[in-house]
């Protein structure tokens, strides 16, 4: 009878103590609530590829590593001129066009070394590279533009698609 006692006793002395402890969730808690620093780095971001005058030419996936540090970038066009268009990152995530150019873009991110992406007769055109930084550095406040420049090796017959095209992501 006295363990019995005893046990009772330590059973009623912890259910108190857990009655009489602020609650750390809910209404009336005491607990702080932490503040959101900023929102979480997305795996990947898939924007559209523009020509000067804003028509979709394709697609341009910016995706975090996963084996990795650094950033898989994946272009894939349609509607460019045959030829190896040279690719180049800008600091500005700005694809507003004048003149089969991109003005706005800012300077270009030379520590980034891209292949160029090579077009066939159809238009279509795609390529895959890795880069140093993270997809969290493209993303920075003022973004950034990948930029396909006219093919160097245009055949002769002249350009049958756009020049260029431009992918603004992040901003």
């Amino acid at each position: 009878m006295r363990s019995t006692r005893l046990c009772f006793a330590a059973i009623s002395l912890a259910v108190l103590a857990a009655c009489s402890s602020p609650s750390t969730n809910g209404p009336g808690s005491d607990a702080a609530e932490l503040p959101v620093t900023s929102e979480p780095v997305p795996v990947e971001k898939t924007v559209d590829l523009v020509d000067a005058g804003g028509s979709v030419l394709g697609q341009v996936t910016f995706r975090q590593s996963v084996t990795d540090t650094g950033t898989e970038i994946e272009v894939q066009a349609s509607g460019l001129s045959q030829g190896l268009h040279p690719i180049a990152l800008y600091d500005v995530a700005d694809c507003t066009g004048s003149d089969e150019d991109f003005p706005a873009v800012g300077n270009e991110l030379t520590d980034v070394t891209l292949a160029g992406v090579s077009v066939e007769a159809n238009g279509l055109g795609e390529t895959t590279a890795q880069v140093g930084p993270d997809l969290e550095e493209f993303l920075d406040d003022d973004g950034t533009a990948l930029v396909i420049a006219p093919a160097e090796d245009a055949p002769d017959a002249g350009p049958t698609g756009s020049a260029r095209a431009c992918a603004a992501v992040g901003a």
